[in-house]
């Protein structure tokens, strides 16, 4: 026979305590890695806007410097040091260079490598600051993130009179599909 369990009316209070430690530990551990991953991300723009400028105030064109770098950090590395993802580290560093500067926080890394590869196509220095905060308070995921920048929520806030109700609007999971929504 097997044993039987015996379980204490007091367990599930128990139970749900181990349950909190265990996701939070399992948060510490990705919010850890996820913040030294973007800390890396960073330098290593910084060293290839440094590697390709060598001191002037643009790069000389023509040098294959990151497909290079490239090939070389996949044999290494693994996926993940794609030409392109090494371009987005280069635009990462140069968009917040001045914001993160000498001192990187760990404030500045709520945000994870896939928010701030959609933050780094929006231009606008202004918008991209207002969805990165918007990102951060919302607890958006990089869907969500697309979603609100594609369906013109910045526009539509700006313009809005009632800007705490199209963020409640938005927070429910609407989104405006016609253009007379939009309006």
């Amino acid at each position: 026979m097997g044993k039987q369990m015996i379980v204490r009316e007091d367990y599930s209070p128990f139970l749900q305590e181990i349950k909190h430690i265990i996701s939070k530990a399992r948060y510490n551990a990705f919010t850890a890695i996820n913040t030294e991953m973007l800390k890396a991300y960073f330098e290593i723009g910084k060293r290839i806007v440094e590697e390709e400028q060598k001191g002037e105030k643009r790069a000389e064109y023509g040098e294959r410097l990151i497909e290079h770098l490239s090939g070389e950090l996949i044999k290494e590395f693994g996926r993940g040091f794609s030409t392109t993802a090494l371009k987005n580290m280069r635009i990462f560093y140069t968009i917040y260079k001045d914001k993160i500067g000498q001192s990187v926080t760990d404030e500045f890394f709520k945000l994870s490598w896939t928010h701030y590869c959609e933050l780094i196509k929006v231009d606008d220095n202004t918008k991209r600051a207002y969805f990165q905060k918007y990102a951060e308070q919302e607890n958006l995921s990089v869907r969500d993130l697309k979603r609100q920048l594609y369906s013109l929520h910045y526009e539509r806030m700006l313009l809005s009179k009632d800007k705490k109700a199209l963020v409640e609007y938005e927070r429910k999971g609407n989104v405006p599909a016609k253009s007379e929504e939009l309006i």
